[in-house]
């Protein structure tokens, strides 16, 4: 139809309506596509962690070690082969570190105290000088009035001075 041609219809208007009806009816009881979203990929691992290999945990070295002994012919009593011997370092290594791992993280429990006790070694500290606050500043405020003041500036007085009271109250 873009290319400029005319065009001649023979058709009536009522054939014409009936055909749009038709069209009408056809258009609204297509369904739009359905849109599949894709996942997002998982975020990729750091550069740092990459072909690390796992550390084992001490039950899984003594479990590698006894499975070892149990098919081994060497490994009796206390003699060891060279595989024995080195699956014996590794589970006394590992062994070492996750008990280590454990002081640390005792050692970080006790010495860090909780916010609660942070707050309550500082509480009365912060209180004395919200007091002394408050109080210099009422100070201040009833050294300012030397005069009579108008019916304004004695309301606003009023307010500061139980905006003052009521946070001291809340201090105490």
């Amino acid at each position: 139809m873009g290319t400029n041609r005319r065009l001649v219809l023979d058709v009536t208007v009522e054939e014409w309506r009936l055909a749009m009806d038709g069209m009408v009816r056809d258009a609204a009881s297509r369904r739009s596509a359905r849109q599949f979203h894709k996942p997002l990929p998982a975020p990729v691992t750091p550069l740092h962690r990459m072909n690390q290999p796992l550390r084992p945990t001490a039950d899984e070295a003594l479990a590698a070690y006894g499975a070892h002994r149990k098919h081994c012919s060497v490994c009796t009593g206390r003699t060891a082969c060279a595989a024995g011997t080195r699956l014996t370092a590794t589970y006394t290594r590992v062994k070492r570190q996750e008990h280590a791992e454990q002081l640390k993280a005792q050692a970080k429990r006790l010495k860090a105290p909780s916010r609660a006790e942070q707050w309550a070694a500082v509480a009365p500290v912060v209180q004395e000088a919200a007091i002394r606050r408050v109080g210099d500043e009422l100070a201040a405020t009833l050294q300012q009035l030397n005069g009579t003041l108008d019916r304004f500036e004695r309301a606003q007085l009023d307010l500061r001075i139980t905006e003052l009271a009521e946070t001291l109250w809340w201090r105490l």
